[in-house]
C-alpha cells in the first residue's frame, strides 16, 4: 500500500470539496453563505453548530456545508483556529471554531 503525501492528501481533499460543490443547491449555498456572514458579524468565534441555531435550513446533502464555510474563508471573513468542539449534529465529532474576521468592525463601528 502506497502512503499519501500531504500534497496528495490536499489534492484528494480538494477534488471532494469540488464535487460536493457541484453537487450542492445553489440557492441553499446562498443562504448558508448569508448564514455564514451574519454569524461572523454578531460571534467572534463560532462553531457549525451554531449556523442551525441562526436559522440555516438542513442542506439535501449533509457535506455541503463544508464548501460554504471554506467559501467564508477564502472571502476573509473567517479563519480557521487550531481548536475544535464536539458536534451535537454529528455525533459529537470533532469540528472546528472558526475566528471571526468581521467581528471586530461590528464592535468598532
Amino acid at each position: 500500500m502506497t502512503q499519501l503525501t500531504l500534497d496528495d492528501a490536499r489534492r484528494q481533499r480538494d477534488a471532494a470539496l469540488e464535487q460536493v460543490q457541484r453537487n450542492a443547491d445553489p440557492a441553499w449555498c446562498d443562504r448558508a453563505l448569508e448564514v455564514i456572514r451574519q454569524v461572523c458579524e454578531e460571534r467572534a468565534d463560532w462553531h457549525s453548530d451554531v449556523l442551525w441555531e441562526f436559522g440555516l435550513d438542513e442542506p439535501a446533502e449533509a457535506r455541503a456545508l463544508g464548501p460554504v464555510i471554506q467559501r467564508a474563508a477564502r472571502l476573509g471573513w473567517c479563519s480557521r483556529t487550531d481548536r475544535v468542539r464536539p458536534s451535537v449534529r454529528s455525533h459529537l465529532s470533532p469540528k472546528a471554531v472558526w475566528k471571526s474576521n468581521l467581528y471586530a468592525e461590528q464592535v468598532a463601528a
